[in-house]
C-alpha cells in the first residue's frame, strides 16, 4: 500500500501537491480506495484467484511441505521465492532479468546448494555413530 500511496502522491494535481500536506494525503488516499474498487469490481475473478491460489493455498502447501522437511531445509526452499517468481515472470510474462537480477538468482541458487549440501553431509554424520 505504501508504494501506491507514493505513487499517487506522485500524480497529484500541481494545486494538490503545492497544497497542505494532509490534502495531499487525503488526496493519494482516495485515489488509492478508488483504484482498489475498480480491480474489485472490473476483475473480481483475478483478485480472487490472486487471494485463494496465490496467497491462502500456498501457504497451505507451505505448511504442509515443513511437517515433512527439517526447518533448515524449509527455510532454505522459502528463501528461493523470489527466484521463482523471475522464473515465471519469464516463462509466462516474458520478463528479461538484467545483469544485478542474474546475479541475484545466481546467489540465491549457490546459497540453497550449498545448503542442501550442509544437510546431506550433517545425516550422513548422523547415519555413520
Amino acid at each position: 500500500a505504501g508504494w501506491a500511496l507514493a505513487t499517487a502522491a506522485l500524480q497529484a494535481p500541481p494545486e494538490v501537491a503545492a497544497g497542505p500536506l494532509t490534502g495531499l494525503v487525503a488526496y493519494s488516499g482516495s485515489e488509492v480506495v478508488s483504484r482498489m474498487l475498480d480491480i474489485g469490481t472490473h476483475h473480481p475473478m483475478a483478485v480472487l484467484f490472486l487471494g485463494v491460489v496465490t496467497s491462502a493455498f500456498t501457504s497451505w502447501l507451505q505448511t504442509i511441505g515443513q511437517q515433512s522437511v527439517p526447518a533448515t531445509t524449509a527455510s532454505a526452499i522459502y528463501a528461493l521465492d523470489p527466484l521463482w517468481g523471475c522464473l515465471f515472470a519469464f516463462l509466462w510474462l516474458g520478463e528479461v532479468l538484467g545483469p544485478q537480477g542474474w546475479l541475484g538468482c545466481a546467489v540465491l541458487l549457490g546459497v540453497w546448494l550449498y545448503q542442501l549440501a550442509s544437510v546431506q553431509e550433517d545425516r550422513a554424520d548422523a547415519e555413520g555413530r
